[in-house]
């Protein structure tokens, strides 16, 4: 395998893993011509599979060599990867972080801001989520975030670098002056053309109390707070809930050590990148994070629920990682999520 794309970079992860995790497997179905998945396959693909299989010795024996050095089959291994593409703004960039331990040094490129609708950006530098806008394959207006009237409209040559806009597209396909609910940052300029990264879907806010909370934001703060705390950032949930005063809960795994530590750096992070969140927290508006620690188990059986079926479109899941309505995260609260001794616990 030289080159992989996907849409999610956890595509690329899940697959990686799975070659990890079910090594000997592997090695044996390579040996042998078999195929013997971990999961079932239904009946008639299966059967298409293996037909085209057979027995390679020399391979198995070059795989077991690999799994004996390395301890682990891993495709930075055994891949011979030029490069791999998938998204990497927005919420996707946490991971990320697993890229360099299944494929080493491998250039990433983001594969650009795409809608149904249309092409956005095009990736032209790897390892950064900024692409080109396709100023040639759509006409594009700019709204600035919470501007309502047309005078706020700007064209692309006239966009401000580190502001962030909404995305407007006209099509030869006939849409005309379509709100696509994506919103974006300018990172610079090629020439008039800027460079714009994705952030975060226009419905992917919330505000309890007026801090206008966006999962971009989230998720770069719960990386950074990590980052500081020294640890791998796991999957994760906030959400918003009414009290007095209301406040937001935050749904993690228990691996990650002591959760309310995390808890903390969080909240303090989310008040340093957005001042409206700082202002309602010192105000006491806002109520300080609670935490929720879960087993390891349940937000990935969650995230592989959604992702793991063979409907169409399932590689373009993105989990979500901020809910916007107090009670969407009623399931994570449920005896089935949480532990009888963790009770939710502030973080401080």
């Amino acid at each position: 395998v030289g080159w992989m794309v996907t849409a999610s970079p956890a595509t690329q992860v899940h697959l990686a893993r799975a070659a990890a995790d079910h090594s000997e497997r592997l090695v044996r179905d390579v040996r042998d011509g078999t195929l013997t998945p971990p999961g079932q396959l239904p009946g008639e693909l299966h059967s298409a599979l293996a037909a085209h299989l057979r027995p390679d010795c020399h391979a198995a024996e070059r795989l077991r060599a690999i799994a004996d050095r390395h301890g682990v089959l891993l495709p930075k291994h055994f891949w011979n990867l030029a490069f791999l593409a998938n998204w990497t703004g927005g919420t996707m960039g946490l991971h990320l972080q697993d890229f360099p331990d299944y494929f080493g040094d491998t250039p990433v490129r983001d594969i650009g801001l795409l809608a149904t609708e249309g092409r956005v950006t095009i990736g032209i530098e790897d390892h950064t989520p900024a692409g080109l806008l396709d100023s040639e394959g759509s006409f594009f207006e700019f709204i600035e975030d919470d501007a309502d009237n047309a005078a706020d409209v700007r064209l692309c040559h006239e966009l401000e670098p580190g502001r962030e806009y909404r995305v407007v597209m006209t099509t030869s396909a006939g849409f005309y002056r379509y709100d696509i609910g994506d919103r974006v940052r300018v990172r610079g300029f090629v020439g008039q053309a800027p460079l714009l990264e994705f952030l975060h879907r226009g419905a992917h806010v919330s505000s309890i109390t007026g801090e206008k909370l966006t999962e971009w934001q989230v998720t770069h703060a719960f990386e950074k707070s990590c980052a500081i705390l020294g640890l791998r950032a796991p999957l994760f949930v906030l959400a918003p809930t009414w009290a007095d005063p209301p406040y937001y809960r935050l749904h993690i795994e228990q691996r990650v050590g002591d959760a309310r530590r995390v808890a903390k750096a969080l909240d303090a992070e989310l008040a340093r990148i957005n001042i409206e969140y700082g202002s309602k927290r010192s105000s006491k508006r806002l109520g300080p994070i609670v935490v929720n620690e879960l087993p390891s188990s349940v937000l990935a059986r969650s995230y592989a629920m959604r992702t793991g079926g063979y409907g169409a479109g399932n590689e373009q899941y993105k989990h979500q990682y901020l809910y916007t309505t107090p009670g969407d995260d009623r399931a994570l609260l449920g005896d089935e999520a949480t532990h009888a001794e963790n009770s939710p616990q502030p973080c401080q």
